[in-house]
């Protein structure tokens, strides 16, 4: 018996439909074999169509606004991770007490050898930095809390 595509797609089909499984192989008697093997999924942020300059891909992902959300009802802010990476400090570093302006750059993170600035949406005084430089990142991850400037 002679391995078909039509076997093939079987394979492939049994390997989607099990959970946990990444991998099957199957060895006929006339012994042919075949092994399929699951891919892991390519996140689809890093995907940027090649007939896209990637300065600016990076200039798009760099310029997109960052999440400000209201903590109870005082005037409080965070500062949230936009992508999925590692984070790396701002020189100077963040620290408590410290002022930061509109815009101004509070840190990046690391996505794909890429450094992707993480800008402030707001102005006003740290409260609390909550990510240390070089721990990785996910996305809407908080970063710093902010005490908004009234």
């Amino acid at each position: 018996m002679m391995i078909s595509i039509d076997n093939i797609r079987q394979v492939a089909g049994l390997l989607n439909e099990i959970d946990g499984v990444s991998e099957l192989s199957l060895t006929c008697p006339d012994g042919s074999h075949i092994s399929v093997k699951k891919q892991p999924p390519v996140p689809t942020t890093a995907m940027v169509p090649y007939s896209v300059h990637p300065g600016a891909a990076l200039e798009a992902v760099s310029n997109a606004p960052m999440d400000v959300e209201l903590v109870d009802d005082e005037p409080e802010a965070l500062i949230s991770a936009k992508l999925v990476g590692v984070f790396r400090a701002a020189k100077p570093a963040l620290a408590p007490q410290s002022q930061i302006a509109l815009g101004q750059i509070v840190g990046y993170i690391e996505s794909m050898k890429l450094m992707n600035e993480v800008r402030a949406d707001m102005s006003g005084t740290v409260n609390d930095v909550l990510i240390q430089d070089g721990q990785p990142v996910e996305y809407g991850q908080p970063l710093v809390r902010v005490d908004l400037v009234a």
